[in-house]
């Protein structure tokens, strides 16, 4: 507490704002504020609202006392305020050290005394832009330019947020009237322009103007940064490093060169140097959002479910608003195998961003992990809309489709996209399967074994095929595939033994599928599975004890 506030009523103390300082300290002598100036503005309007609020009071005797004890407050308190060009040198000096939040808060104090200050306005605003809020960024910058503030900067503001919000028209008008002007900026406006073009997917326009911005100005870190995204989008990754590693030796403390740095390191399969310098992002921004789900991502494709999870919670404390909040939350929990939790979270974000089409596909995968083939039909043909190239969506949609007994719509996905992936694996198996189920024989066990070959150490794959032999009349050559694939892995030699049993048994080979039965039984007694199966094999066999002895063992 301050010591000219320590031994008032506390009403007058909190009219002051002593509480919130703390006791005063022992044997503190308590001095006494200077008394306000009779011609100071805000304190005669102090004492003229006072004055109203005592005769009201006479009118009311019972609210007298409060009105005196609040005068008595303000006169204590001297009505002590900062000048309109205090605030605003605060307001600067916070904003360079990087305390923006603090500055917008000094700004916002300058334009509550002085709303045409046009020079906080262009502050106020360019600090949204700075913490990722385009939409509370364009009404200061427009309003700063209707007030007078120079236009360049102005236009280079406005056309940042436009940027954000994927408004790129608006981004190149802009930028070629500030030009046209005659702006000092070139480099910043040709990156600007490069950015906008690069939306609009126009590459080769994008890569004059950011060669033209470095033309300029050789060292400016959004055209490097936009000549690197240029080059990984080709799959010159080296170079993007190359571009992305100048810019940090420009401005090592970028989160925009961070940011991409991780980006490249994905796409380089380096997640564990992908997630740190998301993290290096993160600590140099103040906008953080987007890191923390990049970061949330990379860390859940590295196994670190817990990492993804803490960014998660991070995301969360940030805006539970965004939909990229519950799309993390969403994809942790199809981590864990929880498709209910995560149809859940997938649902909540597109409550807050309906066209948000990741959580659109995530939701799809959920919804078909669970079995509800309509609802995994809507949301994946609903991206593939927007994506109609996704192999992703593709292939799941096909397995959609063949489950609910469309094998012809199943087939306009999987032959064009085996067309352009031959040797896609899952695509292989389907369109194998979706043979088979129409009696095409050779054209269905040809697929199968095109992905065999894929995949010739993997026991499942291999058990696909042995499969698909055995229900073909293949039996010697699905019999013979399945043993060595047990010999080659004896991990798996349970789980392949059961498979083999029950198309032994879907055969009608009941002596042979009584015999691998059995096999299973030695190999694992305290399972239930073998006894089961051995249950089946003697019903099959007509032998109603041993069938019963069975069942009663399992």
């Amino acid at each position: 507490m301050r010591p000219e506030t320590a031994n008032r009523h506390p009403i007058e103390r909190a009219a002051c704002g002593a509480d919130a300082l703390g006791p005063r300290r022992s044997g503190e002598a308590v001095a006494r504020l200077p008394r306000p100036a009779s011609r100071s503005p805000a304190f005669a309007a102090a004492v003229r609202a006072i004055a109203v609020a005592g005769a009201w009071a006479r009118r009311t005797p019972a609210k007298a006392l409060a009105v005196l004890v609040l005068g008595a407050a303000l006169h204590a308190c001297g009505a002590v305020t900062q000048t309109e060009e205090e605030h605003f040198q605060r307001g600067l000096e916070l904003q360079a050290q990087g305390e923006l939040r603090a500055a917008a808060i000094e700004f916002k104090n300058v334009l509550q005394q002085n709303p045409r200050n046009a020079e906080a306005r262009l502050r106020l605003g360019t600090i949204s832009l700075d913490l990722g809020d385009p939409a509370a960024a364009i009404p200061e910058l427009e309003r700063a330019l209707q007030l007078g503030a120079a236009s360049i900067p102005v236009q280079i503001g406005l056309a940042r947020a436009w940027l954000i919000r994927g408004e790129y028209g608006r981004v190149l008008t802009a930028v070629d009237g500030a030009l046209a002007d005659g702006s000092d900026d070139r480099a910043e406006l040709l990156s600007l322009r490069g950015d906008a073009l690069y939306g609009l997917a126009r590459y080769d326009e994008a890569e004059q103007a950011f060669d033209a911005a470095l033309a300029e100005a050789p060292e400016t870190v959004p055209a490097l940064l936009g000549a690197a995204r240029l080059a990984l989008r080709s799959g010159r990754t080296e170079e993007a490093r190359a571009r992305v590693e100048q810019a940090l030796r420009v401005n090592a403390a970028s989160a925009a060169a961070w940011d991409l740095r991780g980006d490249v390191e994905q796409s380089a399969g380096d997640l564990e140097a992908a997630e740190a310098a998301y993290t290096e992002a993160i600590r140099h921004s103040q906008a953080r959002y987007p890191y923390h789900l990049k970061r949330g991502l990379a860390r859940l494709s590295r196994g670190d479910t817990a990492g993804a999870e803490a960014d998660a919670r991070a995301l969360r404390a940030i805006s539970v608003a965004h939909p990229a909040t519950g799309y993390l939350e969403g994809v942790v929990h199809l981590y864990h195998q929880r498709p209910a939790d995560a149809q859940k979270s997938l649902e909540q974000s597109l409550t807050r961003g309906a066209d948000f089409l990741p959580s659109v596909y995530y939701l799809g995968v959920a919804h078909f992990l669970q079995g509800h083939w309509r609802q995994a039909e809507q949301q994946l043909t609903q991206y593939m809309g927007a994506y109609p190239s996704s192999l992703e969506a593709a292939r799941l949609l096909a397995a959609v489709r063949l489950r609910e007994g469309d094998g012809d719509r199943a087939a306009q996905l999987l032959e064009p996209l085996l067309q352009r992936r031959p040797d896609d694996l899952m695509a292989l198996n389907l369109m194998g399967n979706l043979h088979l189920s129409r009696g095409q024989r050779e054209e269905g066990l040809e697929h199968l074994r095109r992905a065999a070959a894929i995949r010739p150490d993997d026991p499942g794959q291999q058990a696909s095929l042995a499969v698909a032999l055995l229900r073909s009349g293949e039996a010697s050559e699905g019999m013979q595939l399945l043993n060595e694939t047990m010999e080659r892995n004896p991990e798996n030699a349970a789980q392949l033994e059961a498979v083999l049993t029950l198309e032994l048994i879907r055969d009608r080979r009941f002596r042979e599928a009584l015999e691998s039965a059995q096999r299973l039984a030695d190999k694992h007694p305290a399972v239930p599975l073998p006894q089961i199966l051995k249950g089946a094999a003697f019903a099959g066999l007509g032998d109603v004890a041993g069938e019963t002895a069975a069942l009663g063992e399992a």
